[in-house]
């Protein structure tokens, strides 16, 4: 099933966080900003509670994402591995 999307891709971007929380405070963010913009936004333990249901994938899937990127690639494909930081800007 995935194999067919894969086969259309010719190299991979991977944006590393350098701590898994930060996927909280960028969600935060992003609420906040729906908010300001007068739409409805989720409030802090909702958006606790959407992203505790995702956070099992980035625990299982993270490092060895990380780990194809920086040697080889991702699925042998050409990968560009960039590590950002807590303000979404790229670490040097």
């Amino acid at each position: 099933k995935y194999q067919v999307r894969n086969d259309l891709i010719d190299c991979f971007c991977v944006f590393a966080m350098e701590e898994i929380d930060q996927v909280y405070t960028w969600r935060s963010q992003a609420e906040e900003a729906m908010k300001r913009s007068g739409r409805d936004g989720m409030s802090p333990s909702e958006v606790k509670e959407f992203v505790d249901r995702y956070m099992p994938a980035y625990i299982a899937y993270r490092p060895g994402l990380y780990a194809a990127a920086s040697h080889g690639g991702v699925n042998g494909k050409p990968t560009w591995l960039c590590h950002v930081g807590r303000d979404r800007l790229p670490i040097y």
